[in-house]
Protein backbone atom coordinates (compact mmCIF):
# COMPACT_ATOMS: atom_id res chain seq x y z
CA UNK A 1 0.00 0.00 0.00
CA UNK A 2 2.86 2.69 0.83
CA UNK A 3 4.28 2.03 -3.09
CA UNK A 4 0.53 3.15 -4.55
CA UNK A 5 1.17 6.23 -2.13
CA UNK A 6 4.73 7.03 -3.06
CA UNK A 7 3.63 6.49 -6.94
CA UNK A 8 0.99 8.83 -6.44
CA UNK A 9 2.72 11.73 -4.87
CA UNK A 10 5.45 11.51 -7.49
CA UNK A 11 3.19 11.40 -10.56
CA UNK A 12 1.61 14.59 -9.27
CA UNK A 13 4.85 16.47 -8.68
CA UNK A 14 5.80 15.78 -12.05
CA UNK A 15 4.29 18.86 -14.32
CA UNK A 16 1.72 17.83 -16.57
CA UNK A 17 2.80 17.95 -20.28
CA UNK A 18 0.95 20.83 -21.76
CA UNK A 19 -1.11 20.84 -25.21
CA UNK A 20 -0.64 23.55 -27.58
CA UNK A 21 -3.19 26.33 -27.65
CA UNK A 22 -6.29 25.77 -29.64
CA UNK A 23 -6.46 27.93 -32.79
CA UNK A 24 -7.98 31.36 -32.00
CA UNK A 25 -7.03 35.36 -31.66
CA UNK A 26 -5.60 36.56 -35.23
CA UNK A 27 -5.39 33.03 -36.30
CA UNK A 28 -9.64 32.98 -36.42
CA UNK A 29 -8.85 35.18 -39.31
CA UNK A 30 -6.60 33.40 -40.94
CA UNK A 31 -9.05 30.27 -41.00
CA UNK A 32 -11.77 31.82 -42.23
CA UNK A 33 -9.86 33.59 -45.10
CA UNK A 34 -8.49 30.16 -46.04
CA UNK A 35 -12.23 28.61 -46.22
CA UNK A 36 -13.45 31.83 -48.43
CA UNK A 37 -10.28 31.50 -50.51
CA UNK A 38 -11.36 27.80 -51.23
CA UNK A 39 -14.97 28.64 -51.83
CA UNK A 40 -13.76 31.20 -54.09
CA UNK A 41 -11.43 28.79 -56.15
CA UNK A 42 -14.07 26.39 -55.92
CA UNK A 43 -16.32 28.76 -57.60
CA UNK A 44 -13.69 30.85 -59.98
CA UNK A 45 -11.51 27.62 -61.52
CA UNK A 46 -14.51 25.94 -63.35
CA UNK A 47 -14.92 29.38 -65.09
CA UNK A 48 -11.18 29.61 -66.05
CA UNK A 49 -11.02 25.61 -66.85
CA UNK A 50 -14.17 25.88 -69.35
CA UNK A 51 -12.22 28.46 -70.97
CA UNK A 52 -9.80 26.35 -72.48
CA UNK A 53 -11.70 24.53 -74.92
CA UNK A 54 -15.10 25.42 -75.28
CA UNK A 55 -16.50 28.35 -77.55
CA UNK A 56 -15.42 31.33 -75.35
CA UNK A 57 -11.94 30.03 -76.49
CA UNK A 58 -12.62 30.13 -79.95
CA UNK A 59 -14.56 33.17 -79.79
CA UNK A 60 -11.23 34.97 -78.40
CA UNK A 61 -8.60 33.14 -79.83
CA UNK A 62 -9.87 32.97 -83.57
CA UNK A 63 -8.21 35.78 -85.61
CA UNK A 64 -11.37 36.19 -87.76
CA UNK A 65 -13.12 36.70 -84.50
CA UNK A 66 -14.08 40.32 -83.09
CA UNK A 67 -13.10 39.76 -79.99
CA UNK A 68 -9.66 38.51 -80.92
CA UNK A 69 -6.48 39.22 -79.12
CA UNK A 70 -3.38 37.26 -79.58
CA UNK A 71 -2.48 37.65 -75.64
CA UNK A 72 -5.95 35.89 -74.49
CA UNK A 73 -3.90 32.33 -75.62
CA UNK A 74 -1.89 33.79 -73.03
CA UNK A 75 -3.93 35.19 -70.56
CA UNK A 76 -6.24 32.34 -70.34
CA UNK A 77 -3.91 29.66 -69.98
CA UNK A 78 -1.49 31.26 -67.54
CA UNK A 79 -5.38 31.93 -65.39
CA UNK A 80 -5.75 28.30 -65.63
CA UNK A 81 -2.57 26.82 -64.55
CA UNK A 82 -2.43 29.79 -61.58
CA UNK A 83 -5.94 28.78 -60.66
CA UNK A 84 -5.13 24.94 -60.41
CA UNK A 85 -2.04 25.96 -58.48
CA UNK A 86 -4.15 28.07 -55.97
CA UNK A 87 -6.62 25.60 -55.78
CA UNK A 88 -4.00 22.66 -54.80
CA UNK A 89 -2.32 24.88 -52.45
CA UNK A 90 -5.23 26.13 -50.38
CA UNK A 91 -6.48 22.34 -49.58
CA UNK A 92 -3.07 21.86 -48.54
CA UNK A 93 -2.40 24.83 -46.51
CA UNK A 94 -6.31 23.96 -44.87
CA UNK A 95 -5.12 20.70 -44.11
CA UNK A 96 -1.55 22.35 -42.33
CA UNK A 97 -3.66 24.69 -40.58
CA UNK A 98 -6.51 22.77 -38.78
CA UNK A 99 -3.48 19.68 -38.05
CA UNK A 100 -1.61 22.13 -36.53
CA UNK A 101 1.49 21.19 -38.32
CA UNK A 102 4.98 23.70 -38.11
CA UNK A 103 5.17 23.52 -42.10
CA UNK A 104 1.79 26.12 -42.44
CA UNK A 105 3.84 28.95 -41.02
CA UNK A 106 6.74 28.73 -43.16
CA UNK A 107 4.73 27.46 -46.07
CA UNK A 108 2.61 30.38 -45.68
CA UNK A 109 5.52 32.72 -45.65
CA UNK A 110 6.43 31.64 -48.70
CA UNK A 111 3.21 31.19 -50.62
CA UNK A 112 2.27 34.49 -49.66
CA UNK A 113 4.78 36.67 -51.65
CA UNK A 114 4.24 33.74 -55.03
CA UNK A 115 0.40 34.37 -54.97
CA UNK A 116 0.94 38.02 -54.66
CA UNK A 117 3.80 37.77 -58.17
CA UNK A 118 1.38 35.59 -59.78
CA UNK A 119 -1.43 37.92 -58.92
CA UNK A 120 0.40 40.72 -60.48
CA UNK A 121 1.77 39.04 -63.25
CA UNK A 122 -2.01 37.62 -64.24
CA UNK A 123 -3.20 41.16 -64.22
CA UNK A 124 0.11 42.75 -66.34
CA UNK A 125 -0.91 39.66 -68.52
CA UNK A 126 -5.16 40.56 -69.30
CA UNK A 127 -3.79 44.11 -68.88
CA UNK A 128 -1.81 43.88 -72.37
CA UNK A 129 -5.88 43.31 -74.04
CA UNK A 130 -7.02 46.65 -74.19
CA UNK A 131 -10.75 45.67 -74.18
CA UNK A 132 -9.83 44.47 -70.67
CA UNK A 133 -7.79 47.11 -69.69
CA UNK A 134 -10.57 49.96 -70.25
CA UNK A 135 -12.70 48.03 -67.89
CA UNK A 136 -13.28 49.52 -64.40
CA UNK A 137 -13.16 45.78 -63.01
CA UNK A 138 -9.61 45.60 -64.39
CA UNK A 139 -8.88 48.60 -62.51
CA UNK A 140 -10.94 47.13 -59.13
CA UNK A 141 -8.67 44.03 -59.65
CA UNK A 142 -5.58 46.48 -59.24
CA UNK A 143 -7.17 48.25 -55.62
CA UNK A 144 -7.50 43.95 -55.24
CA UNK A 145 -3.51 44.11 -55.57
CA UNK A 146 -2.65 46.85 -53.58
CA UNK A 147 -5.06 45.20 -50.59
CA UNK A 148 -2.93 41.57 -51.33
CA UNK A 149 0.22 43.58 -51.10
CA UNK A 150 -0.44 45.64 -47.72
CA UNK A 151 -1.71 42.05 -46.08
CA UNK A 152 1.57 40.78 -47.35
CA UNK A 153 3.77 42.91 -45.17
CA UNK A 154 0.64 42.54 -42.42
CA UNK A 155 0.57 38.38 -42.47
CA UNK A 156 4.50 37.62 -43.22
CA UNK A 157 5.69 38.91 -39.76
CA UNK A 158 2.62 37.82 -37.48
CA UNK A 159 3.37 34.49 -38.66
CA UNK A 160 7.73 34.78 -37.79
CA UNK A 161 7.14 36.75 -34.76
CA UNK A 162 4.12 35.50 -33.08
CA UNK A 163 4.49 33.56 -29.93
CA UNK A 164 0.71 31.93 -30.37
CA UNK A 165 1.56 30.92 -34.32
CA UNK A 166 5.03 29.10 -32.45
CA UNK A 167 2.82 27.34 -29.76
CA UNK A 168 -0.30 26.22 -32.27
CA UNK A 169 2.06 24.75 -34.94
CA UNK A 170 3.74 22.23 -33.39
CA UNK A 171 3.45 18.77 -34.64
Amino acid sequence: MPEVTTQAITNESQPLPTQPPQIGGWLIVIAVGLVLSLLQNLTQLPQVLGALGGPIWVRLTTPASPLYHPYWKIAIIYAAITGCFYFVMNVVMLILFFGRRRLFPKLTVALIPTIFILSLAGYYFVGLIPGVAERPAHLTNGHLLIGKFVALHVWIPYLLVSKRVKQTFVC
